[in-house]
């Protein structure tokens, strides 16, 4: 999925130009859900550390960006 955005700076800035007339404004809920999608799952970005109770296995799991319209969880 992040091949399908890694071109999204080019598309955002040709989007009034290309695609405006036939799909309307630019709306700011696309910007703000694309680069939370970029940076869900990265550890880098936050995480929490689990433990299992039976077998003591601890593990780290990276922040969900909770997009459900880019990245169902």
């Amino acid at each position: 999925m992040h091949q399908a955005v890694q071109h999204f700076d080019t598309f955002e800035q040709v989007y009034d130009e290309r695609y405006q007339c036939k799909y309307g404004f630019w709306r700011s809920v696309v910007d703000h859900s694309v680069r939370a999608f970029l940076k869900c799952g990265d550890l880098q970005q936050g995480f929490a550390r689990v433990r299992c109770g039976d077998c003591g296995h601890e593990m780290f799991v990276a922040y969900s960006c909770k997009q459900r319209c880019t990245w169902p969880s």
